[in-house]
């Protein structure tokens, strides 16, 4: 079973790999194309699209996977749910565009870009959760991240060429998700058939537990740009965005187990997680020490000496990456395989982390600069590392759903 296991997360990890690559690659002309100022606007309007769909999806996309992989989707009316999960999200998703407008005075077009962006994105989630649920893992990473290979595929010509506007970039990222998403949703409603059966209430309401949980990772994951955009300025975010690219590493490998675990946790409620352990363990420490000792030396390739000020800042994120790899386990664990009394637990100490982490991050931006915010996130993922293993290890195997 580990070793289907394993080889499943193999072949997540290699499409994850070349999605990741794809946008790291894409990441690094745009880096040596645009000056950092224009550089870190477009991070911003790449922040947002990602960022803002994972919060107005109100965790449907977990609660589908989970779901379905326990229950015959062709048996239920899913796509009647569907459009009404995606008829909440677009509510949400443009109130989340009107305010990050407000809060970071967007240009018109940037937020008619970032709109039809978020909007598309999220779509991208929701089909790709149920594509995940089937265990069809392939197809749901490319209707996820395929468009980061289509963006890079656009930028190549463009790089040689030596011209591109901050405008243009951010229009194209954002045509390229409505493409993505277009052809998913005619895919998706095509490949699977659908029943008579409607889909209980439970698994909304278990969605939005899991929309706290998800709400706090992905603010800790998204808070840091939001901030040095706000309080440093555009160029700051761009050499934060530049040292972020090498530590991508630990997202695709963090990423490709966590899609795997989740409904392999569900279905498989005797698997045994220890030993994941120490197979994860390896190829993370072996990644961080690549990355801390050769940072220097892997700004200069990717940038010349345009970012080479970042290096330390890179250590602190190799360090940083490495722990989200790790929180991944106990992550899986508890939404795939525990019950609710331990996600309910989860979703305390997550909602309490984002607290400390939102307050301290506000305090330490502007007293000790972009440094700052990487010891910040190096805490607040340890704490998170912690506090993942205590759910764990205080509901060990239980299965508390069958006493609610």
């Amino acid at each position: 079973m580990l070793r289907q296991m394993f080889w499943k997360i193999g072949q997540v990890t290699f499409l994850l790999s070349l999605t990741m690559l794809f946008a790291a690659f894409s990441s690094i002309l745009l880096g040596r194309i645009l000056s950092p100022a224009d550089f870190g606007q477009f991070g911003l309007a790449r922040t947002l699209i990602l960022f803002i769909p994972t919060m107005a999806v109100w965790g449907q996309d977990i609660s589908i996977a989970r779901y379905f992989s326990r229950s015959a989707l062709p048996l239920y009316a899913w796509k009647k749910t569907l459009r009404f999960i995606v008829l909440v999200f677009f509510a949400l998703a443009l109130t989340g565009v009107l305010a990050s407008s407000f809060i970071y005075d967007l240009p018109v077009w940037m937020i008619l870009a970032v709109g039809c962006g978020v909007l598309c994105y999220g779509m991208n989630i929701l089909l790709s959760s149920i594509f995940r649920s089937q265990g069809n893992y392939k197809s749901a990473v490319i209707l996820l991240s395929g468009f980061r290979g289509l963006y890079f595929l656009l930028l190549v010509p463009i790089y040689f060429i030596g011209h591109l506007s901050v405008q243009s970039a951010v229009i194209a990222y954002a045509t390229i998700i409505m493409v993505n998403a277009a052809i998913g949703w005619r895919y998706t409603l095509k490949i699977f058939p659908q029943g008579e059966q409607t889909v209980p209430r439970e698994m909304h309401l278990t969605g939005l537990v899991f929309m706290g949980i998800s709400i706090s990772v992905n603010v800790m994951a998204s808070l840091d740009s939001l901030v040095i955009s706000k309080v440093l300025g555009y160029e700051i975010l761009g050499l934060y965005i530049a040292t972020l690219v090498p530590v991508q590493a630990f997202n695709i490998l963090g990423r490709a187990a966590k899609y795997v675990w989740v409904p392999e946790f569900s279905r498989n409620r005797s698997l045994k997680w220890q030993k994941l352990n120490l197979f994860s363990l390896l190829p993370v420490i072996l990644v961080a020490a690549f990355f801390y000792f050769t940072a220097e030396w892997i700004l200069e390739i990717l940038y010349h000496e345009k970012y080479l000020h970042g290096a330390p800042l890179l250590r602190i994120l190799t360090f940083v990456g490495a722990i989200r790899v790790l929180y991944n386990l106990p992550s899986s664990i508890i939404t795939g395989k525990l019950g609710l009394a331990a996600i309910r637990w989860h979703f305390i100490l997550s909602i309490l982390l984002l607290v400390v982490y939102s307050g301290a991050l506000i305090w330490i931006t502007p007293r000790y600069g972009v440094m700052g915010v990487g010891y910040a996130l190096l805490g607040i993922s340890v704490a998170r590392l912690l506090a993942g293993y205590w759910v764990v290890l205080k509901f060990p195997d239980k299965d508390e759903e069958t006493k609610h």
